[in-house]
């Protein structure tokens, strides 16, 4: 499972509110700069945290004014029958969700359509004569009390903000040892580092006697040749 910390999670509130929410509007609400924000977003989205954005249509001005749950339950329950069953879930765009369930059912679908003569269609030409299926059960909705696609983001747990044990304030430095992120120590190294918050983790910027080898504040890494100058392993 993918680290999110706090920061992330207001991100992900925000988004799953508004979509077409920018870098710079994020940083207003969330309390980052846009750089940071822009980052972020891209890690959550190549981690798949973010799975895309889509225009969230309303049905019922479009003329899809009937929803409706059907249990299917299958004629047997060998794995070719499954198979064939989702493979005609699959082709029937008026099928919306679906989902195998534990009880009675085996399946049940949801499906938004325009009247009930659509959904007598589905139900006795379309699911019914199939081979897979035995027995067909519709209910129609009266009444949508609660819709709703957001995540609980609430109940995750934050992963705490990862502090560098060489941190100093920007621009103070001094001589000695050299720590990356708490995870890699390295001794009889002896430079004049700051750390750089990049993304809320700590990444030092080495500074050799009298001469800059680090790198530019804001930036996500140093250089490959800034940690051969210094004999660090570039971390991933």
């Amino acid at each position: 499972m993918p680290e999110v910390d706090a920061f992330d999670l207001k991100m992900l509130a925000a988004l799953q509110d508004d979509g077409r929410l920018t870098n710079q509007q994020l940083a207003d609400l969330i309390g980052l700069s846009a750089s940071q924000c822009s980052r972020r977003r891209m890690r959550l989205e190549e981690e798949k945290v973010i799975a895309g954005y889509h225009a969230d249509l309303a049905g019922e001005a479009l003329g899809f004014g009937l929803i409706a749950f059907i249990h299917i339950t299958l004629a047997t329950h060998s794995p070719d029958n499954a198979k064939r069953f989702r493979e005609l879930v699959n082709r029937v765009d008026d099928i919306q969700e679906a989902y195998a369930l534990t009880g009675d059912a085996d399946y049940v679908l949801k499906v938004m359509l325009r009247d009930l003569k659509s959904l007598s269609d589905i139900v006795n030409n379309v699911l019914m004569p199939h081979q897979s299926v035995a027995h067909v059960r519709s209910s129609i909705v009266l009444d949508r009390i609660k819709e709703s696609a957001k995540l609980p983001l609430a109940a995750l747990p934050r992963t705490p903000r990862r502090a560098c044990p060489a941190q100093r304030p920007y621009g103070q430095r001094g001589v000695g040892e050299v720590r990356i992120c708490g995870r890699q120590r390295i001794e009889r190294v002896q430079l004049r580092h700051e750390c750089i918050l990049t993304r809320e983790r700590h990444v030092p910027c080495a500074v050799a006697r009298g001469g800059h080898v680090g790198m530019q504040r804001g930036s996500d890494a140093p250089s490959q040749g800034i940690w051969q100058t210094v004999g660090l392993e570039r971390p991933g």
